[in-house]
């Protein structure tokens, strides 16, 4: 009996302790005002470790215990065949084990089930606090704005950033570890096994090399025949890996699914530009790339030229056929912006003359910054061109170069350019 089942999890989850590490991605003033909230964010990113951070946070605030709560995870196998008619029972079940008390509700992936969203529309307005986790941007933020309006808070939920994963793999620094050569060389093996490997929270915990690349591929297996595949009835997957095997040489490129059609074609890949531009969609849906466009006022040129990112350097793992670390250290920045929420862009002139990243506040630009593995001969004077090109068309005096291992201070016609290791920035944002 279904009945029985949800009892059944109800109780499990209860009394079962998760252990987590604090991201605070919602503020206590949010969390205690705000009912409804939607998570949304990669598969395996930690949104239902932060759901259990938000049980433990509601706990303190709002006085409650273990059984006010009810966490189903809708990827458990045992729900695998609830319908949307079955919703219902699981408030049924909880008034039957805690009668004349209204449960906060914690529902993991629950876009497994479908029309879910009339259920959380519905526990809103009969003022249910509710918090939601979903992997699927285009499902999810189509259904909060046709059906949940502003009743529910959409929160992004990323991998870990560079601070969280020291957290969990057991590494304390203060402003003092940068000046330790012991601390500093230990700080630096996890930078570059953050930049090699990414920061998804289980991967993290994994030592060795072999376990944290196997578990990687289960990843991407779950992306493309679970989450794309079958979502979208993709008839044949190998096209979107050729695909994503374009993105990823492309890292750090102009790029756009036209472009990706037409090297697709010039190898006979039975593939049309509709087709192409899909799959790219898709792509963004499960939070699997992001996309930045170049700096311009026109619609159609922001739309005609962008660059794709992978949203976790990890999956730059699973495709590598030599080190390009140029590539993995733009794709590192690239993403730590994103999980910065900052508004960014790239910057091109008509010399082709370069920034990588722009960064803008409301209307203002807050940051240049470039990207290069090494800051050696053979780069130093594209990268500078490229950063007091934009520094002179944003009338900005501070300008920023992310390298590897280096640090330094150039100034140049009353220009500054702070060249600055990842490790720091990382850790500083600065």
């Amino acid at each position: 009996m279904l009945k029985d089942i949800l009892k059944k999890i109800i109780l499990e989850s209860q009394e079962k302790a998760q252990k987590y590490i604090s991201r605070n991605l919602i503020p206590t003033k949010t969390l205690t005002s705000q009912n409804c909230v939607v998570l949304v964010g990669a598969r395996r990113a930690g949104k239902s470790y932060y759901l259990m951070e938000i049980k433990e946070n509601l706990k303190k605030l709002l006085n409650k215990k273990d059984k006010d709560f009810v966490y189903l995870n809708f990827e458990d196998e045992r729900l695998v065949d609830l319908k949307t008619a079955d919703l219902d029972l699981i408030l049924e079940s909880y008034q039957e084990l805690y009668s004349n008390t209204k449960p906060i509700l914690l529902l993991d992936e629950i876009q497994n089930v479908k029309h879910w969203e009339k259920f959380a529309r519905r526990l809103a307005d009969n003022d249910y606090r509710v918090y939601i986790t979903g992997s699927n941007s285009k499902l999810l933020s189509k259904e909060i704005a046709s059906t949940l309006g502003a009743r529910y808070l959409q929160i992004s939920v990323n991998p870990f950033n560079f601070k969280e994963y020291l957290e969990i793999v057991g590494f304390e620094f203060d402003s003092k570890t940068t000046y330790y050569s012991k601390d500093l060389y230990q700080l630096k093996k996890y930078m570059q096994e953050y930049l090699e490997y990414g920061g998804f929270p289980e991967i993290a915990k994994k030592e060795d090399r072999y376990s944290k690349l196997e578990l990687l591929k289960t990843y991407f297996d779950l992306y493309i025949y679970k989450d794309l595949s079958k979502r979208w009835a993709i008839d044949n997957p190998d096209h979107l890996i050729l695909i994503i095997k374009k993105i990823k040489e492309n890292i750090g490129n102009e790029s756009n699914p036209n472009s990706i059609f037409e090297k697709l074609s010039s190898i006979n890949v039975p593939i049309s530009v509709k087709t192409t531009y899909n799959y790219v969609t898709f792509l963004k849906n499960v939070f699997l790339i992001s996309e930045i466009t170049i700096y311009r006022k026109s619609f159609t040129k922001r739309e005609a030229k962008k660059k794709y990112y992978f949203i976790d350097n990890g999956f730059l793992k699973l495709f590598e056929i030599d080190n390009d670390y140029g590539k993995k250290l733009e794709n590192l920045v690239c993403t730590e912006l994103v999980k910065q929420k900052k508004e960014i862009y790239y910057w091109r002139n008509k010399k082709d003359q370069e920034c990588d990243f722009i960064i803008k506040d409301q209307d203002k630009i807050t940051g240049l910054i470039q990207v290069t593995y090494e800051f050696n001969n053979d780069s130093k004077s594209r990268e500078i061109i490229g950063l007091t090109q934009a520094m002179d068309f944003f009338k900005c005096k501070v300008g920023t170069i992310i390298t590897l291992d280096q640090e330094d201070k150039i100034i140049i016609d009353n220009k500054t350019i702070n060249i600055i290791p990842l490790y720091k920035w990382l850790l500083t944002g600065k």
